[in-house]
């Protein structure tokens, strides 16, 4: 019995026997632990559910930097995303943004909103009110009418002629304002 062969199993009986018998956390050779490989595998989340109350490693990574929350959203498993934030996943990496399980959700709102309660997660979800902002910032952007910093838009604050300002501007109020009439906070 080895974890390779528990892995790809897909068997949760097999996760248990191997959980009491071996150590949840060696590693192969290429620096996968356990977790990563019932991950990787599919592994019905029962069997994650097992690894993760016999101490797995969250954290741990292998020789691509993947950790086993990121392995999660690349093979996009979506349980077992929710088991491994339950158990204390983080999202953090030492490689930066790059090498979080983020960066590998970003494409996949779904997958990135699992993440929008960790420590670093950016929301990629508009509502009504800031896809009107984003648009009306990308249709100025396009006719070369602005050059907005990409930074994430906390509050807008618009200045008719006379300078007096509003706050919460939505596309509609932007089409007529100048670069320097637009700030972004």
């Amino acid at each position: 019995m080895n974890w390779n062969e528990v892995g790809k199993s897909k068997d949760v009986d097999s996760v248990r026997l191997a959980a009491e018998r071996l150590d949840p956390n060696e590693r192969d050779a290429r620096g996968r632990t356990p977790l990563m490989l019932c991950i990787t595998n599919r592994m019905p989340a029962e069997g994650i559910r097992l690894l993760l109350e016999k101490g797995a490693d969250l954290e741990a990574e292998d020789k691509l930097g993947d950790t086993a929350l990121k392995k999660a959203v690349k093979f996009k498993q979506t349980e077992t995303v929710k088991l491994l934030l339950e158990f204390g996943a983080k999202l953090d990496s030492p490689h930066g943004i790059l090498g979080t399980a983020w960066n590998a959700a970003r494409l996949d709102e779904t997958m990135a909103d699992l993440l929008l309660n960790t420590k670093g997660a950016v929301r990629l979800t508009l509502d009504k009110q800031e896809r009107e902002i984003v648009d009306g910032i990308l249709c100025l952007e396009s006719a070369g009418k602005s050059r907005v910093p990409a930074r994430i838009l906390n509050c807008w604050e618009m200045c008719d002629d006379e300078h007096e300002s509003s706050t919460n501007g939505t596309a509609k109020d932007i089409e007529g304002c100048k670069r320097k009439d637009l700030r972004v906070y």
